[in-house]
C-alpha cells in the first residue's frame, strides 16, 4: 500500500502572498485589461464561460494582445460558442485566430473542445479559472523585477541573471568566434 506523506506549505508561504498582493495592487498587468477571464464579457453566461476555456486554450506562448485580438475575431463572426466552434470550419477558425502561435494546433484542438462540451455538458463547461497577473509586472521572464518585487527575501531566484536566448550563442556563433 502507498502512503503519502504529509505535504507541507512553502517556507514563509504567506509572507510570499502577501507580498504578490500588495505589488499587484499597485501596478495594472495587460491579463487586467485583456486576460482570459475577460473574454465574451457581453455574452450570456454560459457562452462567456466558454469564451474564457478559448481564450485560455490560445492563450499559451502567446501575449495578452495577441490573444485579446484572436477573440474579438472570433466574437465579431459569432464563433464563440461550443455549437460555433463544432460547426465551423477549421481553415476559418485558423484565419481569425493567427497570428496566435501554434495557431493550427490551436484550432484543431479548439474544435475537440467544443466537441467534448457539447457532448459532455450541454455546450457547457465544468468549472471556472481563477486569475494570474505578477508574472507580466514583476517576475517576467527575461527580466524579473527583483528590487522592487516584496518577496525577493524568500525567493530562492531573486536576482539571479539568467541569459537571454539572443544572448546564448548558438552553434554556428560558437563555432566562428
Amino acid at each position: 500500500m502507498f502512503v503519502l506523506d504529509e505535504v507541507q506549505p512553502p517556507a514563509n508561504w504567506e509572507k510570499v502572498i502577501e507580498g504578490i498582493r500588495k505589488m499587484r495592487s499597485s501596478e495594472d498587468a495587460p491579463v487586467d485589461s485583456m486576460g482570459c477571464e475577460k473574454a465574451g464579457v457581453s455574452l450570456p453566461p454560459k457562452e462567456r464561460r466558454f469564451a474564457v476555456l478559448i481564450s485560455s486554450l490560445l492563450s499559451s506562448q502567446a501575449k495578452d494582445q495577441v490573444t485579446h485580438g484572436a477573440i474579438q475575431r472570433l466574437l465579431q463572426n459569432d464563433l464563440l460558442s461550443a455549437e460555433a466552434i463544432d460547426k465551423a470550419d477549421e481553415g476559418v477558425i485558423k484565419e481569425l485566430i493567427h497570428p496566435v502561435g501554434f495557431y493550427s494546433r490551436k484550432a484543431c484542438n479548439m474544435k475537440k473542445v467544443a466537441k467534448i462540451c457539447l457532448d459532455k455538458y450541454d455546450g457547457d463547461i465544468p468549472s471556472t479559472l481563477d486569475e494570474v497577473g505578477f508574472g507580466q509586472t514583476v517576475c517576467t521572464p527575461l527580466r524579473p523585477r527583483c528590487g522592487i518585487c516584496k518577496i525577493s527575501d524568500y525567493c530562492p531566484s531573486a536576482f539571479k541573471e539568467t541569459p537571454s536566448p539572443s544572448s546564448t550563442p548558438t552553434k554556428k556563433r560558437a563555432l566562428i568566434e
